[in-house]
């Protein structure tokens, strides 16, 4: 991928913080696809430039596109009661989204149309942020990793303990868990989601975090 290629080159001459600064600029031009037409702003991510654990959701909400920060709506404060169950502080990770423009009506992002054109920025922004962990919240997140179509239960991904994620020499585990704006609409399943944040629990303790 050449817009890693890039980012490796400048890691050797320019220091983290200001190529965030500089992609978040560039990021929020973006015209890759239609969304740029609809959103208010593009809302890039929230969170410490350089830690050991990245969240990847879907899209932005209507909260979300209007305040420019990933997960403020009525999924972010799930989102923020998980975290406090699973003892993580907010402000240490970081938190982004496969697609930073806000679908129409809050629709799912379109495959190949927004998450394939998005793709190349998820890979560099996970590049940038180099962490250990990165926990994909729901099937969007996981087909943006991947860069395919899931066609089976996201309980197949669930369950499994070796999927990665490598850009270059650069590699990273997966993590799957449920969408918080799916434990909203099936809120039976926020006890498996709490197995789901106690395995990355874990396996943060297995590692020399930056947390």
């Amino acid at each position: 991928m050449e817009e890693t290629k890039v980012l490796q080159r400048l890691f050797r001459i320019i220091p983290i913080p200001e190529i965030h600064t500089h992609f978040s600029t560039a990021v929020k031009q973006c015209q890759r696809c239609l969304l740029h037409k609809t959103r208010s702003q593009v809302v890039v991510g929230d969170g410490t430039p350089m830690t050991d654990l990245m969240l990847i959701g879907e899209a932005p909400g209507k909260e979300e596109d209007e305040q420019g920060i990933p997960f403020v709506g009525r999924a972010g404060k799930l989102l923020d009661k998980i975290l406090d169950y699973a003892k993580i502080d907010r402000q240490k990770i970081y938190i982004t989204n496969s697609v930073l423009c806000r679908p129409p009506d809050n629709r799912n992002p379109l495959f190949n149309e927004e998450i394939m054109a998005c793709n190349n920025r998820l890979m560099c922004h996970i590049y940038m942020v180099q962490p250990k962990i990165i926990v994909a919240m729901g099937r969007i997140a996981l087909q943006a990793l991947l860069g395919e179509e899931i066609k089976g239960p996201l309980g197949e991904y669930i369950e499994k303990n070796d999927l990665k994620l490598k850009i270059g020499e650069y590699e990273a585990d997966i993590i799957v868990t449920y969408h918080p704006s799916y434990l909203l609409r099936q809120p039976s399943k926020k006890m498996d989601a709490a197995k789901h944040w106690d395995k990355i629990k874990e396996r943060l303790k297995c590692l020399s975090t930056r947390l």
